[in-house]
């Protein structure tokens, strides 16, 4: 699982997305700065350590922390130990 915390754009995704809650697919394109098939390869790997939950809206996808609790901790732990 910290494998996972170990890609700069999969803490700026958590990020983001712990900021604002949700975001689609094209909101955290323009947002995190990568092309889409990068991003999807990312919330893949997200998904899977199942840290984000999505859901589809017509043609978009939303994405949101699945436990917001973990999530939070481990970011500040990383903080901390980078600084």
């Amino acid at each position: 699982m910290l494998r996972v915390f170990s890609n700069a754009r999969r803490l700026l995704i958590l990020h983001e997305l712990m900021a604002v809650n949700e975001l689609s697919v094209g909101e955290l394109v323009h947002t995190v700065g990568v092309p889409q098939a990068s991003l999807s390869q990312h919330l893949a790997k997200l998904r899977a350590a199942k840290l984000l939950c999505a859901r589809r809206e017509g043609k978009h996808v939303y994405y949101h922390i699945a436990n917001e609790t973990a999530v939070k901790r481990t970011l500040q732990t990383i903080d901390r130990l980078l600084r």
